[in-house]
This record gives structure tokens, sequence and C-alpha cells, in this order.
């Protein structure tokens, strides 16, 4: 499992410099579809843990998460009026925090039926995912780029 958090720390700092290049759409639609391939693996072979493909699917999950991360808080940075930056920034992460909690608490609940509750966790992921790409794609100027011009 550290497979996921080293995954997450290595592609952060890429996220944020190709974020710098490229504004954060197109980084955020990326880390998502990364999260919902790395979610899909998982949940298609559950309980295979040693397997090449779930360390991959792991790596993808991780770098999906350390992409959308840098990405949608520079895109909160530059959206939001100076003065308001602090407020902005809390409540992002508020909302992560909260996110993380509600999500490990149903994803564990569901995890640990009897049954398809594996899958079905990995399923919900791949949709919030899916969901995550649409968001960013309909919110997040395309044109948003690090100087904050839009």
């Amino acid at each position: 499992m550290l497979i996921l958090p080293l995954s997450m720390m290595l592609a952060a700092p890429w996220a944020g410099r190709a974020t710098d290049r490229l504004g954060a759409r197109p980084i955020v639609v990326a880390g998502m579809a990364l999260t919902a391939i790395g979610a899909a693996l998982i949940g298609w072979r559950p309980g295979l843990v040693e397997d090449p493909l779930t360390i991959a699917a792991l790596v993808l999950l991780g770098a999906g998460f350390g992409f959308v991360q840098s990405a949608a808080m520079t895109a909160v940075t530059f959206t939001v009026s100076r003065t308001s930056m602090g407020v902005a920034l809390g409540l992002f992460n508020m909302m992560t925090f909260a996110g993380g909690t509600v999500g490990l608490t149903v994803f564990g609940s569901l995890i640990r039926r009897p049954g398809p509750g594996f899958t079905i966790s990995f399923a919900l992921m791949v949709m919030a995912a899916i969901w995550g790409i649409v968001s960013a794609l309909r919110v997040i100027s395309p044109h948003l780029l690090h100087d904050g011009s839009s």
C-alpha cells in the first residue's frame, strides 16, 4: 500500500509544473482519468494484492490523486480574489479532508461486507472520477493559466 502515497508524492510536483505550463483543467482531467483507470483495474481484480497489474493500478491511482490535488488547488488560487484567498484555500482543504473522511468511511464499510462490496467500492470511485472529469470540464476555465490570466 506504500505505492499509493509514493505515487502521489512523485506525481504532485510534476503535475504542478504541468499546471504552470498547460493550466489546471487538463491536469485535473488527466488526474481524474488516471484515478478512474486505476480504480477500475483494482475493482476488476479483487484480492490480487501482490499482482503486478494491481501494483500498476495503485501507481495510476496515486498519480491521479497527486495530479488532481495540485491542479485543483492552483485553480482555486487563480479564481478567487487575493482578499478571499485564505478563506478559499481553507474551504478547499476542509472539503478535501471531509471528502477523504467520508469517502474512507463509506469505502471501508463497503469493502468489509461479504460479497461484491470490494467491486462496488471501486465502481463508486470510478463514477466519482468520471463526475470529476465532467465537473472539471464545465467549471475550470480552459484558458486559466498560472499567471492568473484567462
